[in-house]
């Protein structure tokens, strides 16, 4: 006699290794990523074109150094030839950029740095033509902790520690079920964690 569970025809159960709504997650993340990655490559694409509309005799005609009719990428970053940009070199010279400096005749500077201080001589001077790859106070809303520590209902609480231990304490005792995302300044050793209303 066949019992239920020795059913010779009956499918084991299996467990997936991520759950549905997990899975559907991890598909839309990939996908904005995807799509967000086009746009990106886009609006290159349509500023190459913007640039090659603004060519003029005078810029075909130059000598030296900067001669192009390519539109010209300035980057700019601290050791900016160790390597950790290689990623920019490459995006730009595949959709067809020339590398230039800050005295070429540049169409986009892209800084790994906010270039407002430390740059603001050259971009106070800087033609209709010209793009930056930061506009003033977008380090604000892509800083994780000015953004974590904004008071809002749709961002997760944050605090910052040490400063704010005694806050993260408080908040902790009132909600010892919460987990927490500790993460560095210096980006490294991200961990997840619970408190149980102890703090970390």
């Amino acid at each position: 006699m066949l019992q239920e569970h020795d059913h010779p025809f009956k499918k084991p159960k299996t467990r997936g290794i991520i759950s549905r709504p997990l899975s559907l997650v991890v598909i839309i993340v990939l996908t904005l990523g995807v799509l967000l990655t086009l746009l990106n490559i886009y609006e290159l694409h349509k500023m190459r074109e913007d640039y090659a509309a603004h060519l003029t005799p005078t810029m075909e005609a130059k000598e030296g150094k900067y001669a192009s009719k390519q539109p010209i990428v300035w980057i700019e970053g601290k050791n900016k030839h160790s390597g950790y940009l290689k990623h920019v070199y490459a995006v730009f010279d595949r959709i067809g950029y020339a590398v230039g400096d800050a005295e070429s005749d540049w169409d986009i500077l892209w800084s790994h740095e906010y270039p407002f201080e430390s740059l603001s001589k050259k971009i106070s001077i800087a033609k209709p033509h010209q793009k930056i790859n930061h506009f003033p106070g977008s380090g604000y809303i892509s800083n994780k902790v000015f953004l974590a520590t904004t008071n809002t209902s749709f961002i997760p609480k944050a605090f910052k520690i040490p400063s704010e231990t005694k806050k993260f304490l408080a908040y902790t005792k009132r909600h010892p079920n919460k987990m927490w995302v500790q993460k560095k300044n210096t980006h490294r050793g991200v961990k997840i964690k619970k408190t149980d209303g102890k703090g970390l």
